[in-house]
């Protein structure tokens, strides 16, 4: 009775019965594999390959039936995707200085240099407009093309063509090289400001690299729009060396790129950044009670109520971030 019951056990248990005979199932595969060698009427045993896993590289699988959806959901699709945020680098091109002639207040006509320039960039156009008609034709009711400019003097009109795409809702405007619109002859900081204040710009990135704080203070404190100012510190010399660019905060850089992180964090560039933060910080609040001196000093009537300065400006969110290039933090040291 008792091997009768052993045998019953062995059978609704196949993994207790090759425990009970000492074997572990790859071994007895082995075993059995060894007889068909010697016993060519029996059936090897083959074990299955281990299932494949997909690898990172590998393409993602292709969404072929999107232009079966109905139109109202595409167009809802390609409007989503007209808001996703694009860091827009901005550079100063000059074009050549000339002399040029305009009237004084006097109405005596002066002469005077100028720097002839153009706003570029790096960036491609938006991919939305160029992957079909439906989808440009969504693309363009968001994205505009700026950054022309137009100088009219006495004796001839400069002018340069709209080249860079941008939804000014949601797109950030990185200068990279702030210290280009240093030069009065071109008068590329106040078309700058002017470009911006015209089309509300929200989202603006500075690269605090070097030990001034030129232009910022101007920048931030005119284009009252501003919603976020982001601070980085960058080597980038020109459009050349930048390239998709991105930015991540210090908790992702920590944790995504660990030894990116420990090597910033030896060179205290958390420090670094803070110092320029605080100091815009402070400017904001000069400039905030530059503004109330402004505004105690106005009629309070109600015909002046809507010019009220304070009304007019608020100071944008301040951060601090760490710019990548094709997804890696930038590997750079400090000028100062």
């Amino acid at each position: 009775m008792a091997f009768v019951s052993n045998t019953q056990q062995i059978g609704t248990s196949p993994a207790l019965a090759l425990r009970n005979l000492g074997l572990a199932p790859g071994d007895l595969m082995t075993q059995i594999n060894q007889m068909n060698r010697m016993r060519p009427d029996i059936i090897p045993l083959i074990v299955p390959p281990p299932p494949r896993i997909p690898s990172s590289d590998d393409p993602s699988p292709e969404f072929t039936k999107f232009v079966e959806l109905p139109t109202e959901l595409r167009l809802k699709i390609w409007g989503h995707a007209s808001f996703i945020q694009r860091n827009i680098s901005i550079w100063i091109k000059s074009l050549g200085e000339l002399q040029v002639r305009k009237y004084s207040t006097s109405d005596w006509i002066t002469n005077e240099s100028f720097e002839s320039h153009e706003f570029i960039t790096n960036n491609d156009a938006p991919p939305l407009l160029s992957v079909c008609r439906e989808s440009r034709a969504v693309g363009l009711t968001h994205y505009q093309l700026t950054f022309g400019t137009s100088y009219q003097f006495s004796n001839l009109q400069i002018s340069t063509t709209p080249r860079i795409y941008v939804n000014w809702h949601c797109d950030r405007i990185c200068l990279l090289s702030p210290y280009q619109f240093k030069s009065h002859k071109s008068r590329s900081l106040e078309t700058f400001i002017k470009i911006c204040q015209e089309n509300s710009l929200r989202y603006l990135a500075l690269n605090v690299l070097r030990d001034q704080h030129w232009p910022f203070v101007d920048l931030t404190t005119a284009i009252h729009s501003l919603k976020e100012v982001t601070l980085f510190g960058s080597e980038v010399n020109d459009g050349h060396d930048a390239s998709n660019l991105g930015f991540i905060d210090m908790k992702t850089l920590a944790t995504e790129h660990p030894e990116h992180w420990k090597e910033m964090r030896n060179h205290s560039w958390a420090i670094r950044l803070e110092t320029p933060r605080r100091d815009l910080t402070t400017f904001f609040e000069l400039n905030i009670h530059k503004l109330q001196e402004r505004s105690a000093s106005l009629d309070l009537d109600t015909s002046k109520s809507d010019h009220d300065p304070l009304k007019m400006w608020e100071p944008p969110k301040i951060v601090t971030k760490y710019i990548t290039a094709d997804g890696y933090p930038e590997r750079s040291g400090w000028a100062w």
